[in-house]
């Protein structure tokens, strides 16, 4: 019976030992599932951890759609991480990568980033590897100046790149509220 478990244990390996235990009732073993489960114990099978989900492609209300990378320059994503020193002072870094290559593009770090730092790194960007087809970001702080929401980054682009324009894609994540389950009356 040992064999037989291991068996099934080895051929489906995410099924644990109740379900082996109905495949070996099925196979016409007269067999309870506590004394397979003692055997499962015994000889130290595990069912595997799953892997978690990926992220979903888009939010609820439909707003933005990520859109897959499918050659270089199609989309770059930028973003900002904060970090501190040994001695507790903050810095930041600007990160820009290639979401097809994977290729870090830029890393700017500085103790404080403003949007013109972000701008000329774009710039920069730019002249070196030519405007992509998307800019991925998010709608952060470190991308807003005194005007509001960030459009020189899409004006730059349109001044590269004429013929096809880079168009901003800026992900909007759902309110704390919005997302909180309202309980529903029964009859």
């Amino acid at each position: 019976m040992t064999s037989a478990i291991v068996r099934l244990a080895s051929l489906y390996g995410r099924y644990g030992y109740r379900r082996v235990a109905a495949l070996l009732r099925a196979e016409g073993w007269h067999v309870n599932h506590k004394r397979v489960e003692r055997i499962w114990r015994r000889e130290g099978l595990k069912v595997p951890t799953k892997q978690p989900k990926r992220g979903r492609l888009w939010l609820n209300d439909g707003s933005c759609i990520r859109l897959r990378p499918f050659w270089q320059n199609h989309v770059w994503a930028n973003d900002f991480v904060q970090a501190r020193t040994h001695d507790g002072r903050a810095f930041r870094m600007l990160t820009v990568i290639d979401e097809f290559t994977r290729e870090c593009l830029a890393i700017e770090v500085a103790r404080r980033l403003i949007s013109d730092d972000v701008l000329h790194v774009l710039t920069d960007l730019f002249v070196r590897h030519g405007p992509p087809d998307h800019i991925r970001s998010d709608n952060g702080s470190g991308l807003e100046n005194s005007c509001g929401q960030l459009d020189c980054a899409y004006d730059m682009a349109l001044y590269w790149n004429a013929s096809a324009p880079t168009t901003l894609a800026f992900l909007t994540f759902p309110k704390p509220i919005s997302m909180k389950r309202v309980p529903q009356r029964g009859p």
